[in-house]
């Protein structure tokens, strides 16, 4: 009698730990498509990608219905970092740079860039940054990704 009783709590938790595998996975995948944005009902969450390793980051974004995309940018160099192209969806914008220095280590500053869109609207747009640093000129690179304002 005890040999058949151990054989039915055996068989009970086989059963759970089969279904607990099961549950598991569908949390899984329903937490990957919730974190693609498929249940999302058409909102878009702001980030940035991208910047990773350069002297220069993106602290803030905004991009209001029409064209002005504000950045809020930080220096993570040892001097002033002088911005010459910001670059957004592969269309420059050097001429609408407002302001193009952004002062020593650590210091965050706000500048203006143009582009276009549409109010609610959904964007992922690459932006390019060059810049001239300790004599040198490079290129961050990122994503941005949110809605239009």
């Amino acid at each position: 009698m005890k040999m058949f009783n151990k054989r039915k709590g055996q068989s009970a938790t086989e059963y759970l730990m089969t279904y607990g595998w099961a549950i598991l996975a569908i949390v899984v995948v329903a937490g990957v498509l919730w974190n693609m944005g498929l249940f999302g009902g058409g909102s878009c969450g702001n980030s940035v990608t991208g910047f990773a390793g350069t002297q220069i980051s993106v602290k803030d974004f905004s991009w209001t219905e029409g064209n002005t995309l504000t950045l809020s940018l930080r220096n993570a160099a040892g001097e002033n970092i002088v911005i010459s192209n910001v670059s957004v969806g592969g269309v420059g914008n050097s001429s609408a740079l407002s302001p193009n220095v952004i002062p020593t280590a650590g210091a965050i500053t706000s500048m203006t860039v143009t582009n276009s869109g549409t109010a609610g609207s959904c964007y992922s747009q690459e932006l390019a940054i060059t810049y001239t640093a300790g004599g040198m000129t490079h290129t961050a690179r990122g994503t941005l990704n949110g809605a239009y304002e």
